[in-house]
């Protein structure tokens, strides 16, 4: 999921989609990346204040990892896509 750290006044939507995401059975045991997209903008919301106002530290039933990120430059795409393929090699040695 991509969020934007700019966009303060929709967080409360995208946590409500999240939590649709989240609920939804055929998704059980899945994990879930969080991209804290447009990092480069002045006055984002930093990666912690978004997991904070999606309650990230609430989710237990998947793993999770919020990572702050900039599709203009990349940073962050990298480090997070090797969370994800980290989760799914997880127990397979």
């Amino acid at each position: 999921m991509v969020v934007d750290s700019c966009d303060r006044k929709r967080i409360k939507d995208v946590k409500q989609e999240f939590r649709k995401v989240v609920e939804d059975p055929k998704l059980k045991g899945c994990c879930f990346l969080i991209l804290a997209n447009k990092q480069d903008c002045e006055g984002c919301m930093e990666a912690a204040e978004i997991a904070q106002k999606l309650n990230l530290m609430a989710l237990k039933t998947h793993p999770w990892h919020i990572q702050a990120s900039c599709a203009l430059t990349g940073a962050g795409l990298s480090e997070g896509m090797d969370w994800v393929s980290h989760q799914l090699t997880k127990g397979t040695t």
